[in-house]
């Protein structure tokens, strides 16, 4: 199982190259080469709808999500096609993907397959007994939305009675830091938030964080229709960001508006069904057809996708001409 060292594959465009440890795409590119990669760098896999969480904002929100789900064996065919392809870099999500009990088995076939997996949880299902098995993973990402409980489960509300999102995320991350799991704390930000920035980097200092990621809400999932009254004021955000920065200069606080230099359908993405698409500005997701019945390759073409895009967005300028 690979989970450590570099990734390469040789494109049209030349040679792309992946780092787990730095978890970035770098690349040495032909002279005169379009920047069109030959498959996915990166996949998003939203691998289940259901949560029992509803937060106001969420991207992958059940409601717009088809609600079967692959078997097992499907999904397992569904990875042997990402592997076929030489797609590098899978971000698991959902819905929560912990509600899935085969998840690990999932991700050990990805990862025996040389393909990166970043997980991404609401954390409320991450105990004792199976914290361990997120080692597998390149990187666990844990969202919080809030510097007090009040504030982060009025935009992460719980659909069970007794739930409390805040004191279940609190303590997956504090099992993750015990456990050694590489963790990155995710927050997304809008004008309910925008003003905690401080208030959540201390709280995140003080159960050890080092690794944390701040990003706008986007106007996608259930955010689509209200992101006028959820769009963050640049000013108080980048002011807080600059703060935090200032005050814990040992944590790591990476920042994106998500609008700036954004691209239409870059992203590549698979549904809880197998559906593979993308996401398009203004319209939400878009489906290409069934990985069931297709291959990735046969909808990865200009028409549907912006590959130049795609190739921007994860290798940036880390790029040599050869």
């Amino acid at each position: 199982m690979r989970t450590s060292g570099l990734i390469d594959r040789h494109d049209d465009l030349g040679l792309i190259r992946y780092d787990y440890a730095t978890d970035c795409f770098s690349a040495k590119i032909n002279k005169g080469a379009v920047l069109r990669p030959n498959a996915p760098l990166g996949i998003a896999w939203i691998i289940i709808g259901g949560c029992n969480l509803a937060c106001i904002h969420c991207y992958g929100n059940q409601e717009e999500l088809p609600r079967v789900i692959l078997s097992t064996r499907e999904c397992y065919s569904v990875i042997d096609k990402m592997i076929a392809a030489k797609v590098m870099r899978v971000v698991i999500s959902g819905g929560e993907p912990l509600l899935r009990d085969d998840i690990f088995s999932l991700v050990e076939r990805l990862k025996d397959g040389g393909i990166s997996v970043v997980l991404g949880t609401n954390g409320t299902f991450i105990n004792p007994e199976n914290v361990d098995s997120l080692a597998q993973c390149t990187r666990i990402e844990i969202s919080l939305d809030g510097g007090t409980p009040e504030a982060n489960n009025l935009i992460r509300p719980s659909r069970v009675r007794r739930g409390n999102a805040w004191v279940e995320t609190m303590h997956a991350i504090t099992l993750c830091i015990q456990a050694k799991v590489n963790l990155r704390v995710l927050t997304a930000l809008n004008s309910q938030n925008q003003s905690q920035i401080v208030g959540i980097a201390s709280v995140l200092s003080t159960l050890g964080v080092t690794d944390w990621a701040l990003s706008w809400t986007i106007p996608a999932g259930r955010a689509r229709q209200i992101y006028e009254r959820l769009r963050p004021d640049r000013v108080i955000v980048e002011t807080g960001v600059q703060e935090a920065r200032r005050l814990f200069p040992h944590m790591t606080i990476r920042y994106t508006d998500r609008v700036t230099n954004t691209a239409s359908r870059f992203y590549c993405l698979i549904l809880p069904d197998g559906t593979i698409g993308t996401e398009e500005t203004g319209r939400g997701k878009v489906s290409f057809g069934s990985l069931l019945e297709q291959d990735i390759t046969s909808v990865w073409n200009s028409q549907n996708y912006d590959l130049e895009g795609h190739f921007t967005k994860w290798v940036g300028d880390r790029v040599e001409i050869s």
